[in-house]
């Protein structure tokens, strides 16, 4: 056999040999593709800091529970309370009638002081409740923007947009409108669709009724239809007129050309 021949027949015999190493780190790169895209941009970081350093709204109040430590996580702020308390305990067990895990409690309250001590101590991200809500999930939809940017901080992924394309709306169900405007602007930037509706109502009236004007440009910048009604039939004008907010509506429609 000729030495070119032979030559030949080593390097495919090599290729061949490396298609089952190239098959295995396939799905690590589309795992490490689909991470980086999860990953805060460095305005978004800048933002979701501002969020966090405002003053804290008071805690969102959690189901009563017979659990200790569920009880604890959706009370105490006391960074030293928390940590005595929760070190050497089992974070990432379900609890309660709603199964859910410590750090899905503390992040469905807002209480970011619980969530910083659970993710020092190991708690599990992404977690997972018996419903299949993450914690980050459970944060969303109790309106705690700053709680979700606290958790994307830390590496939190949000679900799949296919999925659980309520996610959107009920970002806006929050009386602060500069939380809201960061958070539905972090969930279009990763695939949410602009026109997403939760029971019926559409994101767009949701930010025209509670007048969010951050979130509203944004919508509308994405593609949200202002054309859209809600379940009962209301139009954009009448729920931002319910909410005292016509004139916000207004003009914004009248910064927007395409509208």
């Amino acid at each position: 056999m000729g030495a070119p021949r032979l030559a030949r027949l080593l390097i495919g015999i090599a290729c061949l040999l490396m298609l089952p190493v190239a098959h295995a780190q396939a799905p690590a790169a589309k795992a490490a593709t689909a991470s980086a895209r999860q990953a805060l941009s460095a305005a978004e970081r800048q933002a979701c800091e501002a969020l966090l350093a405002a003053p804290s709204s008071r805690l969102v109040a959690g189901r009563p529970s017979s659990d200790a430590l569920l009880r604890l996580v959706s009370e105490q702020t006391e960074p030293q309370v928390l940590r005595r308390q929760l070190q050497g305990q089992d974070l990432d067990r379900t609890r309660g009638t709603q199964g859910l895990t410590l750090l899905d409690l503390a992040a469905g309250v807002g209480n970011h002081a619980a969530v910083r001590v659970l993710l020092d101590l190991g708690a599990r991200l992404p977690s997972k409740s018996a419903s299949g809500d993450t914690a980050l999930d459970h944060a969303i939809l109790q309106g705690q923007a700053a709680t979700a940017c606290l958790l994307m901080q830390q590496g939190a992924s949000l679900s799949d947009a296919r999925q659980k394309p309520y996610l959107l709306p009920a970002a806006l169900l929050t009386e602060r409108s500069a939380h809201a405007d960061w958070l539905t602007g972090a969930l279009l930037a990763r695939g949410f669709d602009a026109n997403a509706a939760m029971s019926g109502d559409p994101a767009l009236l949701i930010a025209a009724e509670l007048g969010h004007e951050g979130a509203l440009r944004r919508l509308l910048l994405a593609g949200a239809d202002p054309r859209r009604s809600n379940a009962r039939g209301e139009s954009l004008q009448q729920v931002a007129t319910r909410g005292g907010h016509e004139a916000l509506l207004r003009r914004v429609l009248a910064a927007n050309p395409s509208q």
